[in-house]
Order: C-alpha cells, then sequence, then structure tokens
C-alpha cells in the first residue's frame, strides 16, 4: 500500500516530533505502519491538540504537578486532564526512514547532512555498474523556495549527475526542475514510487524500475565508437576472480563477469595500436597469457623481457576497461599469474 498519510507529514511536520495523539491524527490508519519508527524523547509538549478535535487548533499545556496537566483554549472552550505520557514527545527516526528507503530502491546507503540545506541528507549512493556511483539526496523541503536551496546545495555537494528525492512533488517547480535536469539528474516522488508491504517495509512500487532504467540510459555511456572501448556493465562488488576471458580467434574474446557477457574484439576493449590499427602489445601479451594458462614465468616458450612493461600496461587497459580495483595480475612461481580466468579456445 502507499503511504499518503505518511508521505505527507513529512514535509508538512517540522522537526518530526510532536504528541502521539498528533501522530494518530496525522497518519490516521497509517500509524500503525510507522510506529517502530516513532522514539521516545525527553521533552514535555507545550501544547496539544485540540481535545474536541473540532476547532483544529493547539491547546496550551499547563501543569500543575506531576501527572497532572490540563490543555486549554480560550478560544475553544474546551479543557481536557492529560497524564505525563499524554504529553509525552515522539520523534521519527529519520535515518531509520532514510535507511529503509535506501534499501528499497537499491541504493548503498550512507546518510551525511548537507550543508546549507535544513532537511536535506544525502541518502547514499546509486552504483548501478562498477565503476559508476551517483549521489543519492532526500529533502523534506516544503516550500518552493527551499526547495530551490536544496537543489542548489544538492549540487554544490556532488560532481555529476544526481537522484533527488522528496516526500511528495509538490514543491518541486520549474526552477527546481531546470537545475536537476541540467545536471542530468533525476528527481523522484517518494509518494508516487514506494510502497509499504505486508510486514510494514518501504518497498518500491510499481514504475520505480522504469524510472531507474531511465537514468541508467541517460547517465551511463552507451558504447563507445571504435577506437573508443566499449562499455562493458561490471556488477557492482566483481573481483578479478569473477572475470573470464576466452580467445574466440586472434582478434575476438568473450568476456563474462557474473551474468554479464560480451563478445569483443581489441578494438572494442581499447587495445588497438592507434598508428597501425592493429592489435596492440598488451593484446598481443594477452593472448599469451591465453596460451600459457595464465601464466608467464621465464620458463614459458614467449617470455620476453619487455613483457615486464607490457604486463603492466596491460593491467591498467583491463583495470579501465573493466573499473574493478587491484592488480588483475600477482606474482607467483617466479613469475606473473592471472588472478581472472583466461582460456585459448581459438
Amino acid at each position: 500500500m502507499k503511504l499518503d498519510r505518511f508521505w505527507r507529514t513529512l514535509e508538512a511536520l517540522p522537526g518530526h516530533t510532536d504528541v502521539i495523539e498528533a501522530w494518530r491524527r496525522y497518519m490516521l490508519g497509517e500509524l500503525p505502519l510507522i510506529r517502530g519508527w516513532l522514539v521516545p524523547t525527553d521533552e514535555a509538549a507545550p501544547s496539544y491538540p485540540c481535545p474536541a478535535k473540532w476547532c483544529g487548533t493547539r491547546h496550551n499545556v499547563v501543569t500543575f504537578g506531576a501527572d497532572d496537566h490540563v490543555a486549554i483554549n480560550h478560544d475553544c472552550h474546551v479543557k481536557a486532564a492529560l497524564k505525563d505520557q499524554d504529553i509525552a514527545m515522539w520523534r521519527l527516526d529519520m535515518v531509520a526512514v532514510r535507511r529503509a528507503i535506501a534499501s528499497a530502491m537499491g541504493v548503498a546507503f550512507d546518510d551525511a547532512a548537507i550543508d546549507g540545506a535544513h532537511g536535506t541528507h544525502r541518502v547514499g549512493w546509486y552504483e548501478p555498474v562498477a565503476g559508476f556511483r551517483f549521489g543519492v539526496y532526500m529533502t523534506t523541503a516544503n516550500t518552493p523556495d527551499w526547495f530551490d536551496r536544496a537543489v542548489l546545495a544538492v549540487a554544490g555537494a556532488t560532481e555529476g549527475p544526481f537522484m533527488l528525492l522528496a516526500p511528495t512533488d509538490r514543491s518541486f517547480e520549474s526552477s527546481a526542475e531546470r537545475m536537476v535536469r541540467q545536471r542530468r539528474g533525476l528527481f523522484v516522488s517518494l509518494r508516487e514510487s514506494l510502497a509499504f508491504d505486508g510486514a510494514c517495509r518501504i518497498v518500491a512500487a510499481d514504475g520505480l524500475d522504469v524510472i531507474m532504467r531511465r537514468f541508467r540510459d541517460a547517465v551511463l555511456p552507451k558504447g563507445g565508437v571504435d577506437p573508443e572501448p566499449m562499455f562493458f556493465a561490471t556488477p557492482t562488488g566483481s573481483t578479478w576472480s569473477d572475470v573470464s576471458i576466452r580467445f574466440l580467434d586472434g582478434h575476438t574474446v568473450t568476456v563474462r563477469v557474473g551474468d554479464v557477457v560480451q563478445t569483443l574484439n581489441y578494438t572494442q576493449m581499447g587495445m588497438v595500436d592507434l598508428r597501425s590499427g592493429s592489435p596492440s602489445a598488451q593484446w598481443e601479451l594477452l593472448r599469451v597469457f591465453a596460451d600459457e594458462h595464465g601464466t608467464l614465468t621465464w620458463r614459458s616458450r614467449q617470455a620476453d623481457r619487455r613483457n615486464a612493461k607490457r604486463k603492466e600496461r596491460l593491467a591498467r587497459d583491463l583495470g579501465r576497461f573493466l573499473r574493478i580495483e587491484g592488480d588483475p595480475f600477482e606474482w607467483a612461481d617466479g613469475g606473473w599469474r592471472a588472478r581472472f580466468h583466461i582460456l585459448d579456445g581459438a
């Protein structure tokens, strides 16, 4: 189910703190779903919602002693006796809320306040493929002016495209939209994109995957035109042990990383000699590693003193192409051994 009341309350309630009776009126039947995110504070409320519920105003709380309080409003003429527990303030744990939102959206949670924009935080990082990550931010700004300030602060806190989340799109007007679009960013209305499941957890609603796919299509490389390397969508968190390269012939390989598989030639992998258009020395060394079953030593048939420098360049080219951290080769048995799987299937 979509929580209309919840998302609207995030914008309407400053500080996200109030008495339980007020939370009940804000949330209506949705309160049980978010009750676990409300935490008690040491504060006592200075005012209380109208006990009669008809005037819509707050009544001042007058304290006569321990566990002895009265809610009074001279215009309303309705009074109510209150206990300590009635005027205890409860705060919504916004860190927990942002963590749940990040989880539902597939975002690596990394919470941080953004300077210069009240109610605006970094939620975390969206990393659709290895080597590409984008900041994800959330604001509860509830007027267009404050929303514009939030967008400016976010734009100053990150480079490149970003994702901006808000409970609703009520304050997302043309000026903010223009600023987000100029950075190839994405605005997400949480009210439209997230929901709660039967276990009271925030989950993605129908349509969120389409929005995220459009963002990926807009910000990720499309695959280059020769002699630029093609774009390989290396899964996030991949290591060199997840990589398999199999030669199909002298100019073509199949590269597999996890579930991602592409057939590529040396030009598409960025290993071309720009002067001649022929395979580079790095590509030829990659073929040598395939011939030698992944290990190259001085005992190998194709040992060459020039291989040391070529190996460094090959490691650079592979790292740049697949965007995996660390050296793809290790020293072993008096030579170099590939940390990835390399086969000669030609």
